[in-house]
């Protein structure tokens, strides 16, 4: 459930544009986690604890565990203690080749595929992201979205009740940059 912080990840994806010089704006940026369960169950998580940064040759999204909510105070409880073990790893990261990167020119939009690190719960993985993008006036408006699978992080897939989310989740990122 929590691998929905890695959304964050996707919105790494598309920061590899601060390598040039880029820099996040003041507009809210945001994780978001969908997991599925039985008889149509759904779950979704958000928060907005999300750090995007550059060194010049990687860029990496961070988000924070600590504040990712469901809407249900009891699940938020479990999730973080009992699945995320946030006190161990707060955090969810992904990291990108700035490179790797296709960054759409001003008044287009654009999409790619590219290949990062996620690291979530102490376990760092090869995860492919796909990221939308689109410019206007040196501003860029990025969504990232990165399928995560919870057994493969170590994370025990949640149950309560009876009900038991599939370890299959989908994590996606939002946020915006602007252009040196």
């Amino acid at each position: 459930m929590l691998h929905r912080t890695l959304l964050f990840t996707v919105a790494l994806s598309f920061a590899g544009a601060a390598a040039a010089g880029w820099s996040r704006t003041a507009a809210t940026a945001e994780a978001r986690f969908t997991g599925t369960g039985p008889a149509g169950f759904k779950i979704e998580g958000k928060t907005n604890d999300v750090v995007v940064s550059d060194d010049g040759t990687v860029l990496k999204v961070v988000v924070g565990l600590a504040k990712l909510s469901t809407g249900i105070s009891l699940r938020d409880t479990h999730m973080r203690e009992k699945y995320l073990e946030i006190e161990k790893f707060p955090t969810v990261a992904l990291t990108v080749p700035l490179a790797s990167l296709s960054i759409p020119k001003d008044g287009s939009t654009g999409e790619g595929d590219v290949t990062g690190l996620v690291t979530l719960h102490g376990v760092t993985k090869e995860r492919l992201v796909h990221y939308k993008g689109s410019c206007t006036a040196g501003v860029c408006d990025v969504v990232g979205t990165l399928p995560l699978n919870m057994n493969e992080h170590g994370i025990s897939v949640p149950s309560y009740l009876g009900i038991t989310v599939k370890p299959a989740i989908t994590v996606t990122t939002t946020f915006q940059v602007k252009r040196p």
